[in-house]
């Protein structure tokens, strides 16, 4: 990410808020992408062997090979921040923080790929050796590319739920420390997540993670900044905007990686989606369009694009999409900024 777009840690620095951030994902939230900008203090790699040899050209692509990955049996990744080093890192710094207003991003990576709950949480849906077996299993056939059998799919979302389960302690002993410093009553915690695997509550309104950076900057009282987007706080007002999205356009965008397995869909190129009213369109990176009504079908089992009385909302989604994301590129996300876009 280049200097062309503003960050909300510049934002809050410029008003003489001390900024941090602890960073588990390294991937795609190391310094090196840009998302170190506006922060006095960055903590993302530490100081390993592991991290030493992923450091390099080389470490580096042989550690997100599928076939490297199953050829050692070499499961998680190296240097890898569980919740406990991130609260640590963060309380450390807290301590010693410059006497005024804090700004701080947090980024725990435990409920993600590949899904290896920190122990005892690793036994507390399949205890013992044989549950062990399962995880691996579950893993050999993910990083394979196959599809994976009900049982294994099962064992994937135990796993799943299992990470979430050590996030929320997580959470609660690093809330339990704010409380106990006495900062919880005049802090504003916001969690959010880049994406789920479709095993929690929905609600009906969605909305953008576009407009969380503005959100905090209004609850702070930051009300002349260049961070664009909306404050969500006029969804818990007394009169919250109507419609699945409340007016908003939201729009989604997937870079190609053609290091992950290939039964994943982003195998054929960058993808984009758009959400309108209550329909959401897919570009996959081949090209070919699927349309969902979120509503009535939120895991999109039922891809409306063939179906005729829907011509009509494919012609215009895809004509939103066109103007918001740009044509195919074929390898990463071209963003051209976020016009309003009209309802029907």
């Amino acid at each position: 990410m280049d200097k062309t777009h503003p960050v909300v840690a510049e934002a809050f620095a410029a008003h003489g808020y001390a900024t941090a951030g602890f960073v588990g994902n390294k991937l795609y939230c190391g310094r090196e992408k840009g998302l170190g900008r506006g922060f006095l203090h960055y903590a993302d790699f530490m100081v390993s062997p592991g991290e030493l040899i992923r450091s390099t050209s080389l470490g580096s692509y042989y550690l997100e090979q599928s076939w490297f990955r199953r050829l050692f049996k070499s499961w998680d990744l190296p240097g890898r921040k569980v919740g406990a080093r991130i609260n640590q890192e963060f309380l450390n710094w807290l301590s010693h923080r410059p006497e005024r207003p804090f700004f701080v991003f947090l980024n725990y990576y435990d409920a993600h790929m590949p899904l290896l709950p920190v122990a005892p949480y690793d036994t507390i849906f399949h205890p013992g050796p044989e549950g062990k077996a399962q995880l691996a299993q579950m893993l050999e056939a993910s990083y394979a590319g196959k599809k994976p059998s009900r049982e294994l799919l099962q064992v994937r979302r135990d796993a799943y739920d299992a990470t979430i389960a050590y996030l929320d302690r997580q959470l609660e002993e690093l809330l339990g420390a704010l409380e106990q410093q006495g900062e919880l009553d005049r802090t504003v915690v916001v969690i959010t997540s880049d994406h789920g695997d479709l095993c929690g509550r929905r609600v009906n309104t969605a909305v953008s993670l576009h407009d969380v950076s503005a959100t905090m900057l209004s609850l702070a009282g930051v009300t002349r900044h260049p961070i664009p987007g909306h404050s969500l706080e006029r969804f818990w007002g007394d009169s919250p905007p109507p419609g699945p999205t409340g007016g908003d356009t939201l729009v989604m965008e997937l870079s190609y990686n053609s290091r992950l397995p290939k039964n994943t869909p982003v195998s054929k190129g960058a993808m984009a989606s758009i959400v309108l009213d209550r329909h959401r369109l897919v570009r996959n990176g081949d090209g070919s369009m699927e349309l969902y009504d979120f509503l009535t079908d939120p895991e999109e089992t039922t891809d409306l694009s063939q179906t005729p009385e829907f011509a009509d909302v494919l012609t215009r989604l895809q004509a939103a999409l066109q103007i918001v994301a740009g044509p195919p590129t074929g390898r990463g996300p071209r963003y051209r900024g976020l016009p309003t876009l009209a309802g029907p």
